[in-house]
Order: C-alpha cells, then structure tokens, then sequence
C-alpha cells in the first residue's frame, strides 16, 4: 500500500526541462522528496509474515518499476 501511494506521488510530481516540479514549485519540490523517501522505506521494509516476495511475478523489476 505504501509503495503505491508513493509510485503515485512520484508520478505526480516530476522534473521539467525548466527545473520547476510538475506542481510548479522548483524541484525537486517537497512533494517529491517525500514520494522518494516514501519509495526507499516501501522498498526495504520487510514483506509481512506469510506473505512471499515475489510470488507469482517477476521480481526485480528495475528501481521503482510498476
């Protein structure tokens, strides 16, 4: 759940050739640093008890891959 909340501000708020976040502010912008600790705490928290990584999926995607 945390990743894909994180996946999903990290969308929201990326870089533009002009060095301003996609919410205008300049990047990276609050909202994005948030999104990129959000993704790093998401990524090595351990899966919950009985719960297998990867399971029926390809894992090891890329870094922040869907």
């Amino acid at each position: 759940m945390l990743w894909r909340v994180a996946r999903a501000l990290h969308d929201a708020h990326k870089p533009r050739t002009d060095n301003f976040c996609e919410c205008k502010a300049f990047w990276p912008c609050p909202d994005a640093q948030l999104a990129e600790e959000a993704l790093l705490l998401a990524y090595e928290r351990p899966a919950p008890r009985g719960i297998r990584p990867g399971y029926g999926r390809a894992s090891n995607l890329g870094r922040w891959s869907a």
